[in-house]
């Protein structure tokens, strides 16, 4: 019976990750904006760009971090954030963050602390911060609401 729930519980944490995921891409794809296909852009890199993002933002990343990775320049790998998410790199890996850091806080054994470096904070007043800035409320207030 263990086994069964714990197998259960897995499956809806993966399930609630996917979907806190899709929430995120809902906030994100809306400002997003055509690029037709003969502009300088090398969608191979754009592609890699983002998911190694989606992969790594839990670990300390930065611009430069992610064009040393890719082999790009940090001001192409910015200009493809900027141009393709309508938002700069930082904004982008503390949105995957925050996302994170949401489902983290509805765990009941998960403290405000633990959430913020689970999710790749490397400071507490950053993630406070952002946290309010991206969800309106403290996450304080968030767990209140949510567990």
């Amino acid at each position: 019976l263990g086994i069964a729930n714990d197998s259960k519980g897995k499956e809806y944490q993966r399930l609630s990750a996917k979907g806190r995921f899709l929430h995120f891409l809902g906030q994100v794809l809306p400002q997003l904006e055509y690029v037709p296909s003969d502009t300088a852009f090398d969608h191979d890199s754009v592609r890699d760009a983002l998911a190694y993002c989606m992969e790594h933002y839990t670990e300390p990343i930065s611009l430069e971090s992610v064009a040393k990775e890719l082999h790009l320049s940090k001001h192409y790998v910015s200009h493809i954030f900027k141009e393709r998410t309508n938002m700069s790199f930082t904004r982008f890996v503390n949105g995957l963050r925050i996302e994170r850091a949401r489902e983290l806080l509805e765990k009941k054994d998960m403290n405000i602390t633990e959430a913020a470096y689970g999710a790749g904070f490397s400071s507490i007043r950053t993630f406070n911060r952002v946290f309010l800035e991206q969800t309106g409320m403290s996450p304080r207030e968030y767990i209140a609401r949510h567990r």
